[in-house]
């Protein structure tokens, strides 16, 4: 059996103003297509003050890349409105195989 590394992830509730997901979208190298529909339904809630805050969110890998959360990204760019989300950080590369 091979030992694997093991990075210990770290999460939380943080502001994400459309610059930062500017920045973060930067991040997003291996990712689907992004659905712009999808977007523009996340950005529409966004602006309206109708977006819920739950424990979805965006993740990083450890290597700083974008696993998850392009459309919520996005959707704060296009709203232009700061959004809090669930930022998690520091992923392990084999946990990118299993994120839906």
């Amino acid at each position: 059996m091979s030992k694997k590394s093991h990075t210990t992830p770290t999460s939380g509730y943080e502001v994400i103003t459309p610059d930062a997901a500017k920045v973060m979208m930067k991040l997003n190298t291996n990712n689907r297509a992004i659905t712009d529909s999808r977007v523009a339904a996340y950005s529409e809630e966004m602006r309206s003050g109708k977006w819920q805050l739950t424990h979805e969110g965006i993740a990083f890998g450890a290597d700083g890349t974008l696993y998850d959360g392009q459309h919520r990204l996005a959707a704060i760019v296009q709203a232009n409105v700061p959004i809090t989300l669930y930022v998690t950080r520091g992923l392990s590369p084999d946990a990118r195989v299993v994120i839906n």
